[in-house]
């Protein structure tokens, strides 16, 4: 192989055949998935939505406990109904917290300690076992560590 010492002929191109000749090598790593910049703003108000749903499944859940205490020490019709009411209060507060939790999971985490939220979120609400977080939770890392585009 010719080695050219002008800049000229680096610069036209007849230099690259070293470069050429190394890129077999560069071309077998695995790309990553594709990584997506993180919207601070976005998380943020994704966090936000989540807090306000889980305060609101708390409330629902407390007032439920209490309805169900009161139903079933009186046995009343009246208290039946407040009792069902309260039930279907909570279960459609659960559902939107689980909506949320799942949306600010799908969110790109902004930085590390938004990472380490993510990964409480889902281990207080039971998702730690879903396939689709571990790969979201991954990638976070991945785009932290630099590690973006080489697979282990």
């Amino acid at each position: 192989m010719a080695t050219y010492t002008t800049r000229r002929a680096l610069i036209g191109g007849t230099g690259l055949a070293g470069v050429a000749l190394m890129a077999p090598a560069m071309a077998t790593i695995a790309p990553g998935p594709a990584i997506t910049t993180p919207d601070r703003l976005a998380w943020d108000a994704g966090l936000k939505r989540f807090e306000n749903e889980a305060h609101a499944y708390r409330d629902a859940e407390g007032h439920f406990t209490n309805m169900e205490t009161q139903y079933f020490a009186n046995k009343t019709e009246a208290g039946g109904k407040a009792y069902d009411v309260a039930q279907t209060d909570m279960l459609d507060c659960s559902g939107r917290v689980c909506a949320e939790v799942r949306a600010l999971a799908a969110l790109p985490a902004p930085d590390a300690a938004a990472v380490l939220i993510k990964t409480q979120v889902a281990l207080d609400s039971g998702l730690i076992g879903n396939d689709d977080l571990a790969a979201m939770v991954a990638n976070d890392l991945r785009r932290f560590t630099n590690y973006a585009n080489q697979e282990r």
